[in-house]
């Protein structure tokens, strides 16, 4: 991984703090705020608003690049670092390689010894497991919920009879919001279900 330059009045020894939520919707500041709290500042603040299975992690990717040798990287727990315990254990061991400590506050894991390195271990691999069994479950309960005859996925919000209506409308050249209001639902609602022709001159 790159290095990023380091200026000369730059402190040494310093906390690198990463923050993730996984939905746009869930609130970062309760972990900021803990990292804040373990003397993380806002300079080496970094976060995401992504799946802890999505690949696409920039935050953590800009946190990694910003660490160097001394500089312990922190965050609120240790699912933070990775999806599963395969990542974990990659990232505890790029750590300790290129000798930045690592500090998860909620399980206060210290990367810095084997006993840390250890017990992160155990818990990411718990964590996994949990997750598997969780998705299994899911899996089964749907699979025998289609046997039931139960559907699965959004409503429709427009039968297949105003479907076709509301693409006669549309092919006659009715604006959107007015389709919309004759069938009391959105304007995005229309756009989805029906298709915009070129009109014959």
């Amino acid at each position: 991984m790159a290095k990023r330059k380091v200026a000369d009045d730059e402190p040494d020894n310093r906390l690198i703090g990463y923050a993730r939520v996984s939905t746009d919707d869930q609130d970062l500041s309760a972990q900021i705020a803990a990292l804040s709290r373990a003397g993380v500042m806002d300079d080496n603040m970094h976060k995401d608003q992504a799946s802890g299975v999505s690949r696409r992690r920039p935050g953590l990717a800009l946190a990694l690049k910003d660490c160097r040798p001394g500089d312990t990287f922190v965050v609120w727990k240790l699912d933070r670092l990775g999806r599963d315990v395969i990542e974990v254990l990659t990232r505890l061991k790029w750590f300790v390689d290129n000798e930045i400590g690592f500090l998860s506050l909620t399980e206060s894991i210290d990367g810095t010894t084997p006993g840390g390195r250890f017990l992160a271990a155990i818990l990411a691999a718990n964590a996994q497991y949990e997750r598997d069994v969780i998705a299994q479950r899911t899996t089964r309960t749907m699979q025998y919920l289609k046997t039931q005859g139960r559907t699965f996925g959004r409503e429709r919000v427009l039968s297949p009879e105003q479907v076709k209506a509301a693409q006669k409308m549309r092919d006659a050249g009715v604006a959107v919001s007015m389709i919309a209001k004759q069938f009391k639902c959105s304007r995005g609602t229309i756009r989805n279900y029906t298709v915009l022709r070129k009109r014959r001159r």
